[in-house]
């Protein structure tokens, strides 16, 4: 039998006994439930009309669509006679799963009846309208129809009601009615890792320390006594929405990573996390991951306030409340390059390295492969002299490129290659294209090996083609690797005539 078809639960005291059923063709039999008695046919709606009126009067705010549904508790409660199954009547908003408003009835209550008094008391109590509200079947729909002309809001008919079978799940959960399985591995994501450093600085901010080792002893008995792992108690909306985001991220489930970003929105619609999740999981073109990493950064200027990015410009990314305004912002410039925009992109990474100069995130070299497949390389040499001390492939590669392109003395650009060939061995074989790049590259990048020489060069790869003669050079320097040693007073083994300490030695 069906479960769908025999919910006791939604059916309370209603009887079954089974009787043999044959089969038309004689073949097989089988067993069917025949109800002891059939319920009465349910009389329409009673609306109270003065109710209706004054609500129709209040200025009430437009709303999306809700989800309403009455339901039987698993848990049984004692009546005044004998233990009866109490009927929750549940709304819930369908976007964000936020529970409107909910409500306990007897079995003797019809169930369209206790639906709709729910519906009126969300109304009431909300202040908003719902332009749609979506019930489970057919049959209730007809029954509730009365109450959707009577205050203009269409009533619809759905097979499933994904928030209400949610909140369903969790007070099944919560009363230990259903069978527990194991807990699922939480998701790894580094941005669930801030709530760690985040913690630290809350845990340290109002502490005073006369020297390092006096805050290393404090630290030490903190983490003793597990008291920097325990969430402080959040100070305002925006703490409380991103613990949400925190908690997202760890989410192995896509939908409840969405439940909980659209409820840390309803929570603070200045979460910027919030948005970037939404875009990462429900965004289904380039423009509309545009919007939403638009809507996040936007989000962010609010919830940090002008006065943040006066005092922090300059070491950004160190304040971990930034970091979700820094991650929308990235994202945006990826979107924008994408979709054509390229200026616009530009300046967002430009602004990005002059808020966090350290560049934790890596905006130059993004920066940089952009500006080499424009073919702006005297921007680029700008950005090399400032970050003398980056040793990455991508930054190396753009390097030697840019060195290349302006015709620097061959003894220079030949210096920058070999830096990042003694750096990585294994970019030649794919920048020069002996090799195929591979079509996903690794989770994990190893510094100096293999993986991170196919990331770096997927990267840098359009603007090397933009260059005329920049891989032919490439080849000829490591064909120069291959040739015998010779002093640095003796001809150089290039054929150019020249001693080699004057031509091609490091």
């Amino acid at each position: 039998m069906d479960k769908e078809n025999l919910d006791l639960a939604s059916r309370p005291g209603q009887v079954f006994c089974y009787a043999l059923k044959a089969d038309t063709a004689g073949h097989e039999t089988c067993w069917e439930p025949v109800p002891t008695y059939r319920p009465t046919p349910a009389n329409p709606v009673s609306l109270d009309s003065g109710r209706l009126s004054k609500l129709k009067s209040n200025r009430l705010k437009a709303d999306g669509v809700w989800e309403a549904d009455a339901f039987h508790l698993p848990s049984a409660i004692m009546g005044p006679d004998r233990p009866e199954l109490p009927c929750a009547s549940m709304v819930v908003h369908q976007e964000s799963f936020f529970i409107i408003h909910t409500d306990l009835s007897g079995p003797d209550k019809p169930k369209h009846q206790a639906l709709a008094e729910a519906v009126l008391e969300a109304i009431e109590k909300s202040g908003r309208l719902p332009r749609e509200i979506q019930v489970r079947g057919e049959e209730l729909a007809k029954l509730l129809s009365p109450l959707g002309e009577g205050l203009g809001l269409k009533v619809s008919a759905k097979e499933r009601l994904e928030a209400i079978l949610d909140v369903k799940d969790s007070m099944e959960d919560f009363l230990g009615r259903r069978h527990r399985k194991e807990a699922p591995e939480k998701r790894l994501d580094h941005r669930a890792m801030e709530k760690i450093s985040f913690n630290l600085s809350r845990h340290l901010e109002d502490q005073k320390f006369e020297s390092p080792e006096e805050m290393s002893r404090f630290l030490h008995e903190s983490q003793e006594k597990g008291e920097l792992d325990k969430t402080p108690a959040p100070r305002s909306a925006g703490e409380a929405a991103q613990n949400l985001m925190y908690q997202a991220f760890e989410e192995p489930s896509v939908l409840r990573r969405i439940k909980l970003a659209r409820r840390a929105l309803q929570i603070s619609p200045d979460c910027a996390d919030a948005y970037n999740l939404l875009a990462e999981e429900t965004a289904g073109s380039l423009v509309e991951a545009r919007d939403l990493y638009l809507k996040a950064v936007e989000a962010g200027e609010r919830g940090l306030g002008k006065e943040f990015f006066k005092e922090h410009a300059g070491h950004f990314w160190g304040i971990v409340e930034s970091r979700p305004y820094m991650r929308a912002r990235a994202e945006l410039a990826r979107c924008l390059w994408l979709l054509g925009d390229r200026e616009a992109a530009f300046s967002h990474w430009r602004e990005m390295l002059k808020l966090n100069p350290n560049d934790n995130q890596g905006m130059r070299h993004v920066l940089l492969a952009r500006l080499g497949e424009l073919g702006r390389f005297e921007e680029i040499r700008e950005i090399v002299s400032r970050y003398k001390d980056d040793c990455s492939l991508e930054f190396l590669l753009m390097k030697a490129l840019a060195a290349f392109a302006f015709k620097a003395p061959p003894a220079e650009s030949a210096g920058t290659l070999r830096e990042a060939l003694e750096y990585n061995e294994y970019f030649p074989d794919y920048l020069l294209k002996r090799k195929r790049l591979p079509r996903r590259f690794a989770d994990r990048l190893q510094l100096g090996g293999e993986t991170e020489a196919t990331y770096a060069v997927s990267e840098v790869m359009p603007a090397w083609e933009k260059v005329p003669g920049a891989f032919e050079w490439l080849a000829g320097e490591l064909a120069k690797l291959d040739l015998p040693k010779v002093g640095r007073n003796e001809p150089c083994p290039c054929g150019s005539g020249k001693k080699y300490k004057k031509c091609c030695a490091p």
